[in-house]
């Protein structure tokens, strides 16, 4: 795991408890990205999103964990954007580690979430 998802899962544990839907949530977004990589709305992400705010947005770390994933800040800062490099290996195997964390995470919380 990157140094910088660590750190971003750690702050995001540090503040939401028992409360996995931050991690269900960016899990399904890494995991929309390596499955459909040619599908342009799962590299695009609006933080205006009111599901976007409730679920990661307003959790700190959640934006750090997809900015250590690879996603960059575009349109003024009003999206958060799959960098264009995505489709290179490395960038995809950064993802890759991205969907472990996010699984590791997630098992380590009292009665744990096993995700997909």
């Amino acid at each position: 795991m990157r140094r910088e998802q660590r750190e971003a899962l750690r702050i995001l544990a540090t503040h939401t408890g028992d409360d996995l839907v931050p991690l269900r949530t960016l899990h399904g977004i890494i995991r929309r990205c390596v499955e459909e990589p040619g599908e342009a709305r799962w590299r695009r992400l609006r933080l205006g999103n009111p599901r976007m705010e409730r679920e990661v947005s307003q959790h700190p770390g959640g934006i750090d964990f997809l900015r250590a994933a690879g996603f960059v800040s575009a349109e003024f800062g009003t999206v958060l954007v799959l960098h264009p490099l995505f489709g290179r290996p490395e960038a995809v195997r950064q993802l890759h580690t991205a969907l472990a964390s996010l699984r590791a995470a997630a098992a380590a919380v009292p009665g744990g979430l096993q995700l997909p």
